[in-house]
This record gives C-alpha cells, sequence and structure tokens, in this order.
C-alpha cells in the first residue's frame, strides 16, 4: 500500500515539475516574441527614417548639404579620393571607390563648407 502511495507522490512530483518547465519555457517564448516584434519595429522605423533623409538630401535630381550647397557625386569633372585606400579618380561615383581591388561604399561625403551628407542610396544601419 505505501508503495503505490510513492509511487502516486512520485508520478505527482514528475508531472508538477513538466508543468513548471512548460510555463517557463512559455513565458521564455512570449518575452522573445515581444522583444522580438519591438526590434523589428525599431529597424523598419530606421529605415523609414533614412529614407526620409534621404528624400530631403536629394533635392530635384542633386545631392545637397544642410546648408544649402549643391554636390557633385558623379561625372568627368570632379576628383575623388577613396578614404579607405587613397586611390584618387576622375571619372565614376563619389560613393564607390573604382579601385577594382577595394570598391569601398563611402557612407558620407564631405561639402566645401565642412559639413558631411550621408549616403541616399544606403538606407539602415551599419
Amino acid at each position: 500500500m505505501k508503495r503505490k502511495r510513492a509511487h502516486r507522490l512520485g508520478n505527482a512530483v514528475r508531472i508538477s515539475w513538466l508543468l513548471v518547465r512548460f510555463a517557463l519555457r512559455a513565458i521564455a517564448m512570449a518575452w522573445h516574441v515581444v522583444f522580438g516584434a519591438l526590434s523589428l519595429t525599431r529597424r523598419g522605423g530606421l529605415v523609414l527614417y533614412d529614407a526620409s533623409k534621404a528624400r530631403h538630401s536629394l533635392r530635384e535630381g542633386a545631392l545637397t548639404c544642410p546648408r544649402g550647397h549643391s554636390l557633385v557625386t558623379e561625372g568627368a569633372d570632379v576628383v575623388f579620393s577613396c578614404a579607405k585606400c587613397g586611390f584618387v579618380y576622375e571619372d565614376g561615383s563619389a560613393w564607390i571607390c573604382s579601385n577594382p581591388e577595394c570598391q569601398a561604399v563611402t557612407p558620407y561625403i564631405n561639402c566645401a563648407c565642412g559639413l558631411s551628407v550621408r549616403n541616399p542610396f544606403r538606407w539602415g544601419r551599419p
């Protein structure tokens, strides 16, 4: 009789531990779902913010600095220099290095007034 009672008590303890583990896993899963959704919302908001900033810096097809100066980003009349490898080139884009070994993407370009303008084609955070 005592043996059956002890066996039933052991099953009850095992079942209660299974329920506790299940509850803790459910809480952890809910935690990950909530904060994953918040993280996704934050990242989406940053992409929208970057897109709006890019829209403001590209006025009438030309890149402008916050003080209103127009910046040339492509063409043969301007000399560009890569900050990563030091390569100097005329033809090409200010955003991508023309050195075939480097091909670095520039996140900012400097204006003559000293302010930097962010690359409008690069959204999101690094």
